[in-house]
């Protein structure tokens, strides 16, 4: 096998490139059942294209590795090939995961993040909506007596907000408003 100067690191400093690791990991994760991932790749039907079985003919297709990307596969159920690849970064990863769950509001569906951020409803809340029978559409809707807006009118969609530990609704605004007051009070002395 040819790699050109990638497995020892064509910088000089003895350390695979970028390009060279992401080639082992995926043939560790889909091939050695002894790796602790297997069960989640190759233990699951997950390969790679024959074509791959050579480092310079994965590294033709992919081509180099942007700095801070990682080789993703765009179809979290299909193996690794040209067409199902891609180098992504740790963020459009996270996304893009089994376990990430996707809820349909109108006709688009959205990361359950989104939801929250666009109905000022937390993620939990919606997620623990929707495991207890509720429409996706009714969960995200504020319940009957549930104010879209803090005390001061700021909507909490738009203005952003965060949950106390007990499950309250704080606008941003206002919280930072305060803290502004609060050490203004603390340097007048009162």
């Amino acid at each position: 096998m040819r790699t050109h100067g990638h497995s020892c690191g064509a910088d000089g400093r003895g350390k695979p490139t970028p390009e060279y690791a992401a080639w082992c990991s995926m043939r560790a994760r889909c091939l050695r059942s002894t790796n602790k991932d297997f069960k989640y790749y190759g233990g699951r039907g997950i390969n790679i294209c024959k074509r791959w079985n050579e480092f310079l003919n994965f590294l033709t297709d992919m081509g180099p590795c942007p700095a801070g990307y990682t080789l993703e596969r765009k179809k979290n159920n299909k193996g690794y090939s040209k067409s199902n690849c891609k180098w992504a970064t740790r963020e459009e990863q996270s996304i893009n995961r089994r376990t990430t769950r996707k809820i349909c509001v109108g006709k688009q569906m959205i990361l359950l993040k989104e939801a929250e951020k666009i109905t000022g409803i937390s993620r939990k809340t919606i997620n623990d909506r929707i495991n207890r029978g509720w429409t996706e559409q009714t969960a995200t809707q504020p319940v009957k007596g549930q104010n879209p807006q803090c005390k001061r009118g700021h909507f909490y969609a738009a203005a952003g907000f965060y949950l106390t530990k007990h499950g309250h609704r704080v606008c941003r605004i206002c919280a930072v408003d305060n803290a502004t007051r609060y050490k203004a009070r603390l340097k007048l002395g009162v």
